[in-house]
């Protein structure tokens, strides 16, 4: 993909529009760097990271689905552990998902 220069907001939004006509799995995000290396040595780094270099996250893709089921386990140490939603399965970023841990049950209990 070609970006233009100075425009970040057009290039994720160029990145989010094309991305899932990629025959690559981009559910998390991407990485936008500079190919030109005398650009590259001018920018430079930071203590830890390239300045040539931008991480995009992509929003998280969210789907409406039916729950089945609250199923609560147990852990081998005899520890209540969170419990586990069982859904009517449902597509999303390209895997079928049946089972979510609820790891925040009072915050569920409050949106219900």
């Amino acid at each position: 993909m070609q970006f233009h220069r100075r425009s970040h907001r057009r290039n994720r939004k160029k990145i989010d529009s094309e991305r899932h006509n990629k025959d690559v799995l981009t559910d998390g995000g991407a990485v936008i760097k500079i190919n030109h290396m005398r650009t590259r040595e001018i920018l430079g780094y930071t203590m830890k990271f390239p300045r040539w270099a931008i991480a995009y996250k992509f929003e998280a893709e969210e789907t409406t689905t039916k729950l089945l089921a609250v199923q609560w386990n147990v852990g081998r140490t005899g520890k209540v552990t969170p419990p586990t939603a069982l859904l009517e399965p449902v597509e999303i970023a390209g895997a079928t998902v049946r089972r979510a841990t609820l790891n925040n049950y009072d915050d569920i209990e409050r949106k219900r």
